[in-house]
């Protein structure tokens, strides 16, 4: 059963994470250039940071910190609410990043609405993994550290690559899942204990998703554009959804999640 767990005032809630040691689930904003943190246990929520830019995404850092990825900037947000500037990217006007994800090495994949996939880690310049995106969002590593998963919304794809933990690289892209012929965006995704993808659709729910690439199970969610999902709480059973507008949900599960991995920077 899908439940409403709060109600916020987003235009666009995106990139939920898991705080295992808070017991909170954060999420952007990203039409109001905000963070947010809920606590499940009372469902209430709280804007903790407001920027001046879009924050397509983020990730916890090694040393208590925040990694945004801010329209083109990549910026570290520490504990009093100041920031540092890591990267700032050449972007053409008006593109800007959108959803992130870490590796086990501390890596961040961070993509844009149209122009690449990129790859930031600590002491080495930015680079460019993909060309001319069409719409970056989930991404996720498999289980045995081999394979990556990125999604192209307006693709209507979600592609795999061979990854290499050695230094980050992806190849061979092949096409896992495809959803053109229901016209349903995937969106923000996330991976559980038995490999299988968990992805929202804009307009189109939650869907289950094979090592096979088929779909095996649907969740009806009742907002109109569910934009991610993340695992959390104490067992890492509960699956949190967000929504562009119409708040943040929860559905407890049979299967686990994995935290994802802290940044490095």
């Amino acid at each position: 059963m899908i439940e409403l767990l709060c109600c916020v005032n987003c235009k666009l809630a995106e990139c939920p994470l898991w705080n295992a040691p808070e017991g909170r689930l954060y999420f952007t904003d990203i039409e109001n250039c905000c963070l947010w943190r809920c606590d499940p246990a009372s469902g209430k929520a709280e804007k903790f940071y407001q920027g001046e830019s879009k924050i397509g995404g983020f990730a916890f850092n090694r040393d208590g910190s925040l990694i945004l990825c801010a329209e083109n900037h990549v910026l570290k947000l520490f504990q009093n609410g100041e920031t540092e500037t890591l990267f700032c990217m050449d972007f053409p006007a008006g593109e800007r990043f959108n959803d992130i994800t870490t590796d086990p090495w501390g890596r961040i994949y961070a993509g844009t609405m149209n122009y690449g996939l990129f790859l930031f880690e600590n002491g080495r310049e930015p680079l460019k993994l993909l060309e001319k995106v069409n719409c970056s969002n989930g991404m996720a590593f498999s289980l045995d550290e081999k394979t990556f998963y990125h999604t192209t919304t307006k693709d209507f794809l979600i592609n795999s690559y061979e990854y290499d933990q050695a230094n980050g690289s992806i190849s061979n892209k092949k096409e896992f899942f495809n959803s053109s012929a229901t016209k349903e965006w995937p969106d923000g995704l996330t991976i559980d204990n038995e490999g299988c993808l968990w992805s929202a659709f804009w307009s189109g729910g939650v869907k289950r998703i094979s090592l096979a690439g088929r779909v095996i199970d649907e969740f009806v969610v009742p907002a109109e554009h569910p934009t991610s999902v993340i695992f959390g709480g104490a067992n890492m059973d509960e699956l949190f959804i967000t929504t562009a507008a119409d708040g943040i949900f929860r559905m407890r599960t049979v299967y686990n999640g994995r935290l994802e991995w802290l940044a490095d920077f």
